[in-house]
């Protein structure tokens, strides 16, 4: 299977995942009998090994295996019980669209449609996730100890990926950077 192929499955496994909250179970699990039956609706040619792999070479860690279960680690829609410990150690980093950068400066950042905010734990990892957003990027460096000092909690959601249920303006450390995309 080619890696384009694998990308758009993994788009699609996330979604069902995420998205669909009558498809997993309150900790977010599904079987992945289950999982591989829906995805096949859409790619027929899928088997249950390309799932697994998609999942474990997954570089966000957006998936988990448990024996014959799978889950998206964090980017519910829909409220989700997934025990993660906390983690306070390190730089995060939210990146943006331009447009967004005054509102999260005034405001803060807020989760939106989801149940968390998203930090990435690099930049490289930041701008990637802003590059959706637009050709226009700003990536935010967040005090992690500033969230901790307001009672907000900071989980570690994957190995490159913290959640958090907001930020306050005062959290944000610094506009890293400013990238104009191709």
């Amino acid at each position: 299977m080619d890696d384009r192929t694998k990308v758009k499955i993994s788009k699609y496994m996330t979604y069902l995942l995420r998205h669909k909250p009558d498809f997993v179970d309150r900790h977010g699990w599904v079987t992945l009998d289950r999982l591989l039956r829906e995805v096949r609706k859409k790619f027929p040619e899928v088997n249950l090994e390309d799932i697994i792999e998609i999942a474990r070479e997954d570089e966000k860690g957006r998936y988990e295996i448990s024996g014959n279960k799978i889950r998206a680690r964090y980017g519910h829609t829909f409220p989700v019980t997934i025990e993660m410990e906390e983690d306070y150690e390190g730089k995060l980093f939210h990146g943006t669209s331009c447009e967004n950068a005054m509102k999260i400066i005034n405001e803060g950042i807020k989760p939106m449609k989801r149940t968390y905010v998203h930090l990435a734990t690099t930049l490289d990892i930041a701008i990637e996730n802003a590059k959706r957003k637009g050709k226009c990027i700003v990536v935010f460096e967040v005090d992690p100890l500033c969230l901790k000092s307001k009672g907000l909690k900071v989980y570690k959601a994957s190995e490159k990926i913290r959640v958090t249920n907001y930020v306050p303006p005062e959290c944000i450390k610094e506009v890293l950077r400013t990238v104009l995309g191709k």
